[in-house]
């Protein structure tokens, strides 16, 4: 895993919640009733901090709101939605989550200090008057996992040591276990659209059948730009064929908003040539790793030739000088149609020795040389 590259999923998270009116009927569904009721969510506001330091980015990202309390004038919370991204659950991501908050009360303290030294021109240590952070855990992975709090991480024989140990709520909501029906029920479309996407986009053919309850409310929007974010991350996670796009938006009831069908035409067409670009771009820095998996399965399907000959010259070129066979074998496994020859034909243009050439192709170095003498002939006739 590449440790703080974002996922795809975090950051469509973070642009829906962006939009203050969606962060608000987000965590009004998600988080405790009586918890809500002591918040004035009408003073909730995004900051454009984060307490994810370098070493806790391969664990989560964050999306931080402040808010005030509905009884306490200008007293405020904070709210860390934690969005968890490994490729797998962590046991003990407890430990990462006490790590982040240390280093949210950490920042809060320092600027608490600073601000009051500044005031007074004294640098006597003063007692900062923090606000509450209120961690949230939001899931989405593939596999059932649930939230272990840290002070479980220990066995009973250190129960009597539990004072000890530091001890802090978690909001844990998997996404995974949240009821179809509650997700179909929300009011905001776009928020009921983005997480039944998210909910299902570890299976694409249930996700492909969900496209008419996704796309009914949504396909009057206005909002062209984050309109288009979503078609383009829905093509991603679901790898849906174009054709097959264009006839369930075909069924979607009282389709006649004309404006919005030049909208989606566009952007499924900018969707596709997006897909290709980013396609030539990760397999170039990561040896087809990320390329594949994220820019050739829509790229391909647009423009699957022109992605094949792309991949092969480029593949071959940095794959070599990175050692990175893996990602040479996964592209000559997804998208190599072109015949042992033409391979050899790149390869031999590009520099490549024969003995390379014989392991990428498996093919006997006396059988390479002989397809190239063979060449040669053709050439010179």
């Amino acid at each position: 895993m590449n440790k703080g590259k974002p996922k795809p999923h975090d950051a469509f998270m973070k642009s829906l919640l962006a939009d203050p009116e969606r962060a608000r009927t987000f965590l009004k569904n998600m988080l405790p009733a009586e918890l809500c009721a002591r918040l004035n969510f009408d003073t909730l506001r995004a900051t454009n901090q984060s307490f994810v330091r370098r070493d806790l980015r391969e664990f989560f990202s964050d999306a931080l709101f402040q808010v005030n309390l509905s009884q306490e004038g200008d007293k405020y919370l904070l709210i860390s939605i934690l969005l968890e991204h490994k490729s797998y659950p962590d046991a003990a991501v407890a430990i990462q989550m006490l790590t982040y908050l240390a280093e949210g009360y950490r920042a809060q303290a320092e600027a608490k200090f600073s601000e009051s030294a500044a005031i007074s021109g004294s640098e006597k240590i003063r007692r900062p008057s923090l606000h509450p952070i209120i961690p949230f855990l939001f899931y989405h992975g593939r596999e059932d996992w649930e939230f272990v709090p840290l002070h479980q991480l220990f066995d009973n024989a250190y129960q009597a040591f539990i004072p000890y140990i530091p001890t802090f709520e978690t909001i844990y909501s998997n996404l995974r276990k949240l009821p179809e029906n509650d997700l179909l029920n929300l009011q905001e479309a776009w928020l009921r659209a983005v997480l039944l996407t998210q909910k299902f986009s570890h299976d694409p053919s249930a996700l492909i059948e969900r496209f008419i309850p996704i796309f009914d409310a949504i396909r009057k929007s206005t909002e062209r730009n984050f309109f288009s974010q979503f078609i383009i991350y829905y093509l991603r996670v679901s790898a849906i064929k174009r054709t097959q796009l264009q006839h369930l938006w075909d069924l979607l009831p009282s389709n006649e908003n004309s404006e919005n069908m030049e909208w989606f035409e566009e952007i499924l067409q900018k969707g596709y040539r997006k897909g290709i670009k980013k396609g030539y771009k990760d397999g170039v820095q990561t040896g087809y790793e990320e390329g594949i998996e994220k820019g050739l399965k829509e790229g391909l399907l647009a423009g699957e030739q022109k992605g094949i000959e792309k991949g092969i010259e480029k593949g071959i070129e940095k794959g070599i000088e990175k050692g990175i066979a893996k990602g040479i074998e996964q592209g000559i496994n997804l998208g190599f149609i072109q015949t042992s020859r033409e391979v050899i034909r790149n390869g031999i243009r590009l520099g490549v020795s024969i003995r390379d050439l014989s392991i990428l192709t498996s093919i006997e170095e006396a059988d390479i040389q002989r397809m190239i003498e063979e060449e040669f002939n053709d050439s010179a006739n």
